[in-house]
């Protein structure tokens, strides 16, 4: 992986720490998850910023290539996680969580305990960052996708050997988004539209949900 690669992960985590200092919201620097962590992009670039960051993933290939990439010793980890859940993973354990272009290459029923269990694994006083579409855009491209069968296709990537492949993209509507957030104990901090994830074939949010901390701690 190049060099211009792992910086854009630093620019991305730090424009995001950017906007969350904007909110007034301080998070403590001791762990972080990177949901959806592929090679490590986002993983390396938050461990200058957190003592532990732990990288998840479903891919053995992806995991693989991520810890033989690590350029930051026992501070990244990076862990394969077959399951429908986070089961594996401690709740109230992480500062901070991210995960960006992940959750809309599940099914809703995957993704709507995905993001329950983002929300449990974060530590109260912490933050959680994700991005999710909401609906197609009324835009012509929008329109068009739209009009493909079962959702769906609007991602095409290459593959290492030059080939193509087709990436499902699927929705969560903001308001099921919120309900999900909040039955798990979080709440919606913010929500900003996030043109640059998916482009404008989709009405993309960004959400910061925090975790209130128990009254006798406030």
């Amino acid at each position: 992986m190049s060099e211009d690669f792992f910086r854009t992960g630093e620019e991305e985590v730090e424009l995001t720490f950017e906007r969350i200092t904007s909110f007034g919201y301080e998070i403590r620097r001791a762990s972080a998850l990177d949901f959806g962590c592929g090679v490590g992009r986002l993983t390396q670039a938050m461990a200058t910023r957190f003592q532990i960051v732990d990288g998840v993933d479903i891919a053995p290939s992806m995991v693989r290539q991520a810890r033989a990439l690590n350029r930051h010793g026992l501070r990244c980890r990076y862990f394969l996680n077959n399951a429908h859940d986070l089961k594996a993973f401690t709740s109230n354990s992480y500062d901070f969580v991210l995960s960006l272009l992940v959750l809309q290459h599940m099914e809703p029923r995957y993704s709507s305990t995905f993001i329950g269990e983002l929300v449990r694994v974060l530590a109260p006083g912490g933050m959680l960052v994700m991005n999710m579409p909401s609906q197609v855009s009324l835009s012509p491209l929008g329109l068009m996708t739209a009009a493909v069968p079962r959702t769906v296709v609007n991602a095409v990537v290459a593959t290492r050997r030059g080939r193509h492949g087709v990436r499902e993209v699927h929705r969560l509507r903001r308001e099921a988004v919120r309900e999900i957030v909040r039955r798990a104990g979080g709440t919606t901090c913010a929500e900003e539209a996030d043109v640059a994830a998916l482009g404008k074939r989709w009405k993309t949010y960004r959400y910061y949900v925090g975790k209130r901390r128990p009254s006798h701690e406030a």
